[in-house]
């Protein structure tokens, strides 16, 4: 995975997760926290190898270069959001069908 869409998975999943801690609307709660999942699963995925492209220019003509970096550390902060997550989806769940136990 390039950098550039790395960083903007990493941006996005970052305001889904917010999303689902602060919205007070549960269903949105919930789509919040199920995308934040997804998304922190694919980072820890990604985070396995991710690929830095640098062009240089070498005897007046350009040169793609390209930078492979390995961080399994990095993926397992993202499979913990990635549990987290999946907490916050949980919690929702529970709430929406207390509620509906409640309204019986």
């Amino acid at each position: 995975m390039y950098i550039e869409f790395y960083c903007l998975l990493f941006i996005l999943s970052l305001v889904t997760f917010i999303g689902s801690l602060f919205l007070k609307d549960d269903i949105a709660r919930l789509i919040c926290a199920v995308l934040s999942a997804i998304q922190f699963a694919a980072l820890a995925l990604a985070s396995f190898c991710i690929e830095v492209v640098h062009v240089l220019e070498v005897n007046n003509s350009l040169t793609e270069h390209t930078t492979v970096i390995y961080s399994p550390s990095l993926a397992y902060v993202f499979v913990a959001f990635m549990i987290v997550s999946i907490l916050i989806g949980v919690d929702v769940v529970l709430g929406l069908l207390r509620r509906g136990v409640e309204n019986v």
